[in-house]
């Protein structure tokens, strides 16, 4: 500009500074918070002032949002274990996304380990999910909220958990099973054929790590009892040679390799009617013959 610019705030001359380079013209001394009409005059090398501008309004707001409620669970939905609303203390999920209420107003940033890193805010569901896994360990996880203006409010409280994704090993293979079928049972069998449909393999009481049984390689509804140590199918096997194999998985969804295989055949076909008797063994008195017919 060629003429002097002077500012005016709510109708009063403020001190401000002008850069020809980018056009600016800034106020020396800060605006106060609240409502403000900004105008500008240009005075010519001769004194003459012009009037001022059509005005600019604007609100100054510094005041932050509070800091917001901390979270209190997270969405997994990785693994074996998963939950939307997931409070378990581990995870297998490298990506959690926390859950911090559903179509905020002010935008959301996430936290790890007091770092902000980029993260995923889906209005629908409320969660807040980092781009880039977490390593495995202990992370503790906070958010802020900025509201339009730019001000970005304190961190929540935290959200803990620890990142875990390494599966057991593979468990000790099974050498017997529950028959509590038929003529012929035994908690311990180790027969190669059994009438009992749902054999309860024995896998060892009390486990902390959840099992899960494989029937010819395909998963399997079954029931654990802590107290026998016996994984039990739910749906009878059918008539046949079978492979039953189980896997372990951890409290963070990491599910084992399988163990190998107790092998077993289900024989439900009773023997068909045998022959009727036509003689008996009579060895008693005058007359006598093992295959009378008397």
């Amino acid at each position: 500009l060629t003429d002097t610019p002077a500012l005016y705030v709510d109708g009063v001359k403020v001190p401000a500074t002008y850069d020809p380079a980018t056009g600016t013209l800034t106020p020396t001394t800060p605006l106060g918070d609240g409502a403000h009409s900004i105008t500008y005059t240009l005075t010519d090398p001769s004194g003459n002032e012009s009037a001022p501008s059509a005005p600019l309004s604007m609100t100054v707001d510094t005041t932050a949002p509070g800091a917001p409620t901390a979270p209190t669970s997270y969405n997994d939905n990785v693994g074996a274990v998963q939950s939307p609303t997931s409070t378990a203390a581990t995870t297998d999920d490298t990506t959690p996304g926390i859950n911090i209420g559903k179509n905020l107003t002010d935008t959301p940033a996430l936290y790890v380990d007091g770092v902000k890193v980029p993260a995923t805010y889906d209005p629908a569901t409320g969660t807040l999910t980092p781009t880039t896994p977490l390593g495995a360990g202990a992370h503790t996880l906070t958010y802020t909220l900025t509201d339009s203006t730019g001000n970005e409010s304190p961190q929540s409280g935290p959200l803990s958990m620890t990142v875990d994704t390494t599966a057991p090993g593979a468990p000790t293979a099974p050498t017997s099973y529950n028959d509590n079928v038929g003529a012929v049972q035994s908690p311990t069998s180790t027969a190669a054929t059994t009438d009992d449909t749902t054999p309860g393999v024995n896998i060892g009481a009390g486990l902390t790590d959840t099992p899960a049984l494989y029937v010819d390689g395909v998963k399997v509804p079954a029931t654990y009892d802590p107290a026998t140590g016996t994984l039990t199918p739910t749906t009878p096997l059918g008539d046949g040679a079978h492979s039953i194999t189980y896997t372990l998985t951890d409290p963070s969804g990491n599910e084992s390799a399988p163990s190998a295989p107790l092998s077993m055949t289900v024989d439900t076909t009773a023997p068909g009617a045998p022959t009727a008797p036509t003689s008996y063994n009579d060895n008693v008195g005058a007359v006598q013959s093992p295959t009378s017919t008397a």
